[in-house]
């Protein structure tokens, strides 16, 4: 099991030294790239210190890749908490927007971007979709805010933050 992680993080350390290489961002002599690619998984997998258990079985040893879990661990929190935030903001800039001006762009966006991998409609479904949530507006304005609410739910399954942003630049 060690040799075939070790393997990995060699194969995966020689592609990105090769690619930084090979664009000239960085000069590297042979002994040094063959260094590179051995001492990375070397280096992430070594062991900084071990605290001491009752038993040997008990020990915990502690190093880089400890440490970068323990880095995921703390930030996760404050990532997790400003992608609510961001996505708060969006619906409540969306809901700012009347919906006779975010239908159009909606459908100009669905037309223009390639729909995610398994989707379950055709993007000429998602624009009739979009032109009936249009013409109910218009004729019954009290289901605006019921379609807006809807649209955003299914632009944000096709594009996700950035499909969001990109209708609110431009149906301003």
């Amino acid at each position: 099991e060690w040799l075939l992680l070790w393997l990995a993080n060699a194969v995966v350390a020689f592609v990105v030294i090769y690619i930084a290489y090979s664009s000239n961002q960085i000069q590297l002599t042979v002994m040094g790239f063959v260094g590179a690619v051995v001492g990375y998984p070397v280096l992430l997998h070594a062991k900084l210190f071990t605290f001491r258990g009752a038993t040997p079985a008990e020990d915990k040893s502690v190093g880089f890749e400890f440490i970068l879990q323990m880095a995921d661990n703390l930030l996760q929190p404050g990532i997790t908490q400003s992608l609510e935030e961001m996505s708060a903001t969006l619906v409540k800039e969306w809901r700012a927007v009347p919906f006779v001006q975010l239908a159009p762009v909606a459908k100009d966006y669905v037309t223009s971007h390639s729909l995610p991998e398994g989707h379950p409609r055709t993007k000429d479904e998602i624009r009739e979709w979009i032109d009936q949530l249009l013409a109910d507006a218009q004729t019954n304005p009290g289901n605006a805010d019921d379609n807006a609410r809807a649209l955003y739910t299914e632009m944000e399954l096709i594009g996700g933050m950035r499909g969001i942003r990109w209708i609110l630049q431009h149906s301003k």
